[in-house]
């Protein structure tokens, strides 16, 4: 068995969890793609359902794409097990307000141009070879809000490594409180522009992605829609002046016999630093009460790995479990080693 601890809400466990639970509990979130998170509906004409990847409101398929956003919409058959279907045209019937820029497979991609409504209609091959069409109405209207906010902490300012990608989890909005939804769509301004070299081509409804500098620095991101702001700072491992275990109350306690993560964040003048990818080990000074593993694996492609501070413990039996991180390139290069005790119960 396994437990887990975590005390910000999080769509993507930004730190990452550790890859043995993100398969189950993690990774779902991250894209929003390829998971059973979307919303759906049937077509008009009752022949095909439509479907795409959604993080907010997933009894509400038509909220509307944002101006200037695109979205995939996934098509597939009605009942059953809903097997995709082999589309051959998408078209709609007002471009100006939705446009259809591609289609293959079964899915095809909304572009939002203006305000409005606009019907979509497909045709296609379904598994037992016959043709048929539906349609969907869909909606584009223009964010008028956007949230921004940091994972590890509710402060404007969020503190990250130098020449790192990190994430910025968002929503976008209108005046109403209604979700505006899509991909590809980024409402700010980053200054100085250099700071934070935004990924411009993921699908990701979730986060603003970065590239942060290979330099400290201070920057911002400002919304162009709206008054809302962020503020960032860069740090090199050298910079790193403390560490501090999150989860609170949650994470102090690991059960004999079974596997427990608690995650080690790196500070900067007692502010944790962000999705931080620093070099570091753990190990017990209470070997008799548990086992401590560092997960220093590294991230690859789309997918959340272990490290960014995670630490596994396994209690052995009931008492403190003691163990030491180190941070071996902070503090200017000299290495810090933190303290840190978890209960072991059963």
């Amino acid at each position: 068995m396994i437990s887990l601890s975590f005390s910000h809400k999080s769509r993507a466990g930004l730190g990452a969890r550790p890859r043995t639970v993100a398969r189950a509990l993690v990774v779902a979130t991250l894209a929003l793609v390829a998971t059973g998170c979307v919303s759906k509906v049937t077509g008009n004409e009752g022949n095909l359902t439509f479907q795409y990847p959604a993080d907010d409101s997933l009894l509400d398929f038509n909220k509307p794409i944002a101006i200037g956003a695109k979205l995939d919409i996934m098509v597939r058959e009605v009942g059953g097990n809903n097997p995709t279907v082999e589309l051959s045209g998408a078209t709609s019937d007002d471009p100006k307000v939705l446009a259809v820029r591609s289609f293959q497979g079964h899915t095809f991609v909304l572009e939002g141009i203006g305000d409005g409504s606009a019907m979509i209609e497909v045709t296609a091959k379904t598994s037992d070879g016959s043709i048929v069409k539906d349609s969907v109405n869909m909606l584009s209207r223009a964010a008028e809000v956007l949230k921004m906010r940091h994972y590890c902490t509710s402060e404007s300012l969020g503190h990250y490594l130098v020449d790192q990608d990190i994430w910025i989890p968002y929503d976008l909005e209108r005046k109403n409180g209604q979700s505006v939804i899509g991909y590809g769509y980024h409402p700010i301004t980053i200054a100085p522009a250099a700071a934070l070299a935004i990924n411009q081509t993921d699908k990701d409804q979730v986060h603003f992605r970065f590239h942060t500098a290979a330099t400290p620095q201070n920057a911002s991101l400002t919304s162009t829609i709206d008054s809302a702001k962020l503020s960032v700072q860069l740090h090199t491992q050298g910079e790193i002046d403390g560490a501090i275990m999150d989860g609170g109350d949650a994470a102090n306690k690991a059960q004999v016999a079974l596997t427990h993560f608690v995650l080690i964040r790196p500070t900067f003048g007692g502010a944790p630093i962000c999705q931080a990818n620093a070099d570091f080990t753990a190990e017990t000074t209470t070997a008799d009460v548990c086992t401590v593993t560092a997960l220093t694996a590294k991230r690859t492609g789309k997918d959340i790995e272990t490290g960014y501070g995670w630490i596994q413990i396994t209690g052995k039996k009931v008492g403190k479990c003691n163990f030491n991180v180190s941070f071996t390139k902070a503090n200017d290069g000299k290495g810090l080693v933190a303290p840190f005790e978890v209960n072991v119960i059963k």
